[in-house]
């Protein structure tokens, strides 16, 4: 990410799709790549866009059905 977190965040928000997007040969994911650098301030960012993308998805299921 060569530091560059803050522009991490605001793609995850922008593009829901890029929170899936595998950013090593090994599958990792921005969110386990900030674990991983020890980014807590980052990981605490990116997981709260996740459980708000989650929830979201989750009451429009829970909506339709």
């Amino acid at each position: 990410m060569k530091g560059k977190w803050e522009e991490v965040v605001r793609r995850y928000k922008e593009y829901p799709w890029a929170r899936n997007a595998k950013l090593t040969r090994s599958g990792e994911t921005a969110l386990h790549i900030a674990v991983i650098e020890n980014k807590e301030y980052t990981v605490k960012r990116l997981v709260e866009l996740v459980d708000a993308a989650e929830s979201t998805d989750l009451f429009a299921t829970t909506v339709y059905m």
